[in-house]
């Protein structure tokens, strides 16, 4: 399989044409999201490969487009009580709006809305939960929430501060609910089920107090207006929101360094086809074209693999054939007057005499007078090599700034 350069690949097995396609995804807050979704798409006829990307909210799939389509997918996310939609591509409606606003990034996006999220939840959070343990705190509180005579009023009160929480944090009870349905819960379910179970209890303690007023039961209403908890539902969702939009902030600056790290990998390269060179998208070469590399101190012909020489006796794949260093170097003898070998702590002797056995000078060296020179563990040391033996000539411990 290759890359082809609008975004296809080919398969030998039959021929079969795939389609590639990024997509970004939207709710995913953890990593059994990301499995949730690509499970869900990787389960439709026709899907060959799926990567979900937590970080970036990315999917990278590659499908047979006679057995699926886009909307399919989309579909599929969706299903999964997410949302997905294709990604921009360069150049597109879409990405220049993006340029047009800053460029932000999704993970900066959505950053900007937790925030607008948690700031609108705490302006109705902090008087749900002064209003609920005010009386208790000894803080005041207006006349008209105060006393069983006014227990309708202080419930109520507290039912219509809860209504607009539960509304911006909605997304919770439609992923919650919808994952739970499908029975693959997720932490958004835990979220909807605690607080939906809060809000419940709160309406029917309103009834018991309704009907402890009909029937002149103080005692009834005074037990049920102490057992509202609307304020544990909304304080559950707003400090659960404060959580993800201090997470989100994290996400966006790793995110944000990831990328710049990806915009640092070359968007062209040359290559000759046919004796002629020419720049062209990286995404366009194949399999078999001549890279031209230039800016590097490498001699014509010499092997480039990821600018990293393989050495088969350290790397993974020991029936590959390296040309830099086929085989571990032979050591050579080192002779050290036991006078400088007395100036390091016992523990590092050992240690110097086996690194200077590996012969750390260049290798295109050979000056039989020349006098060469390393820094180990703070000292520096001189030596010479004649005859295939590394003798010491000093040791002198360094300078710490």
């Amino acid at each position: 399989m290759k890359n082809t350069p609008r975004g296809y690949c080919i398969c030998p097995e039959g021929g079969i044409k795939l389609k590639k396609e990024t997509y970004d995804v939207t709710g995913m807050s953890c990593a059994a999201c990301s499995s949730r979704v690509e499970k869900a798409v990787a389960k439709q006829p026709g899907a060959q490969q799926v990567a979900v990307n937590l970080l970036k909210n990315s999917m990278v799939v590659e499908y047979d487009e006679s057995q699926l389509s886009s909307a399919q997918i989309i579909a599929a996310v969706e299903k999964a009580g997410y949302g997905a939609s294709l990604h921009a591509k360069p150049g597109s409606a879409p990405a220049a709006q993006t340029a047009e606003t800053g460029g932000a990034s999704a993970a900066q996006k959505a950053y900007s809305d937790m925030k607008k999220r948690l700031a609108l939840s705490l302006i109705f959070t902090i008087p749900l939960f002064y209003l609920s343990m005010g009386h208790m705190m000894g803080w005041p509180l207006p006349a008209c929430f105060l006393g069983m005579e006014n227990a309708m009023t202080f419930a109520f009160t507290q039912f219509l501060l809860l209504l607009p929480i539960v509304y911006i944090n909605r997304q919770y009870y439609i992923v919650g609910f919808k994952t739970l349905w499908q029975r693959s819960p997720n932490m958004d379910s835990l979220i909807a089920l605690g607080s939906s179970a809060a809000i419940v209890y709160g309406i029917y303690a309103i009834y018991k107090i309704g009907i402890g007023f009909g029937r002149m039961d103080m005692d009834t209403v005074h037990t049920y207006m102490m057992e509202l908890y609307f304020e544990s539902a909304g304080t559950i969702l707003t400090l659960i929101t404060m959580g993800k939009t201090m997470e989100a902030r994290a996400k966006g600056k790793t995110s944000d360094a990831i990328t710049k790290l990806m915009d640092l990998a070359p968007k062209t390269a040359t290559v000759e086809r046919n004796g002629v060179e020419s720049v062209i998208p990286v995404e366009e070469v194949q399999l078999g074209d001549v890279l031209i590399v230039s800016g590097a101190d490498l001699m014509d012909g010499t092997p480039i693999y990821d600018i990293k020489p393989y050495l088969p006796y350290a790397d993974a794949h020991p029936e590959a054939l390296g040309g830099f260093a086929p085989s571990p170097k032979e050591t050579i003898e080192v002779k050290s007057p036991p006078e400088l070998l007395q100036k390091l702590p016992e523990g590092q002797r050992e240690a110097l005499l086996g690194v200077l056995a590996q012969d750390p000078r260049p290798q295109y060296q050979n000056d039989p007078e020349r006098v060469y020179g390393m820094n180990f563990g703070g000292w520096d040391v001189k030596f010479r090599v004649k005859d295939g033996v590394l003798t010491v000539l000093s040791l002198a411990e360094t300078e710490h700034q």
